[in-house]
């Protein structure tokens, strides 16, 4: 443990900004909709108010989320009322069809309590899937959703032509005890605990996860879906040689295969900052590939 709360199991998935598509299935009266980039912003952020809303009474259906790629589970958080059975699939394409097997583990939150994120992520361990559904049952209430955290890794043989974000050996241990290849980061740039005015630097590097492609033009920035005031943005930068820090760098080009120099990322609390928990998540994007 970096500081007072749990690490957390595995990565977490940026699932609002990563390809996965999220569909809401009204199974009682037949309809179906894709949650907005919005929408999916809020439910993956850390802010517990209530984001989305169906005051229907009677409906039953499944919040499905369809990868890009085959992944691995190893965490939930499920901030939202009416959750019935949790599932996974290896085949399924809509969120309907496919067959689909019980996760075992999650348990159903319902709190306005931003730490609640933290210290109550459930155990939920797939070795392999490319989808995970969440069912509901309206009943008598409604269907609010505060927050849908998901956690765990995506092999380096899954999507092969993308940056990957590790640690400076390319490999890491979840708390469940699972040796990943890259990628489980989460833990290992967990600043745990840290006092107004002080700061604290880690190290990582971005590998071109790709056999046959060169990323080109690649930038390395932050992003907080939940941000604290002043911004966890500035508190947070990143260089690459520990002396110029910014809130973005540009690496340049890698060949397929290769890894980038030492990188670092530093964590300077201001002296007015907000107390609590607070996560922000490294980007590295590349203008394109050849």
């Amino acid at each position: 443990m970096a500081g007072s709360y749990p690490d957390v199991p595995g990565y977490k998935f940026a699932y609002d900004v990563d390809g996965t598509v999220v569909v809401c299935h009204n199974v009682w009266n037949g309809t179906n909709f894709n949650f907005s980039s919005g929408q999916l912003r809020d439910f993956n952020n850390e802010w517990t108010h209530i984001k989305y809303s169906n005051n229907n009474s009677n409906y039953f259906g499944y919040i499905a989320f369809l990868f890009p790629e085959q992944r691995s589970l190893a965490g939930m958080f499920l901030n939202m009322q009416k959750m019935g059975a949790v599932e996974y699939s290896t085949d399924s394409t809509t969120g309907l069809d496919g067959t689909w097997s019980t996760v075992t583990g999650p348990v159903l939150y319902n709190t306005a309590d931003k730490i609640q994120a933290r210290v109550n992520i459930s155990s939920a361990v797939v070795a392999s899937m490319t989808s995970v559904r969440i069912q509901y049952n309206g009943g008598s209430g409604n269907l609010d959703i505060r927050n849908i955290h998901l956690y765990g890794s995506t092999t380096p043989t899954a999507s092969p032509n993308r940056l990957r974000v590790v640690d400076m050996t390319n490999t890491s241990t979840t708390s469940d005890g699972v040796t990943t290849t890259g990628e489980d980061m989460a833990a290992q740039l967990d600043f745990g605990n840290i006092a107004q005015r002080a700061n604290s630097t880690k190290q990582f590097k971005v590998v071109n996860n790709s056999s046959t492609q060169t990323a080109t033009n690649i930038t390395v920035s932050l992003d907080a879906p939940t941000d604290a005031s002043p911004s966890l943005i500035g508190q947070l930068q990143v260089s690459t040689d520990n002396i110029a820090y910014a809130n973005a760098v540009n690496i340049g080009n890698l060949a397929p295969g290769a890894s980038s120099g030492t990188l670092y990322i530093k964590n300077t609390i201001a002296n007015n900052a907000q107390l609590s928990v607070w996560s922000a998540r490294i980007i590295a994007h590349a203008v394109s590939w050849s």
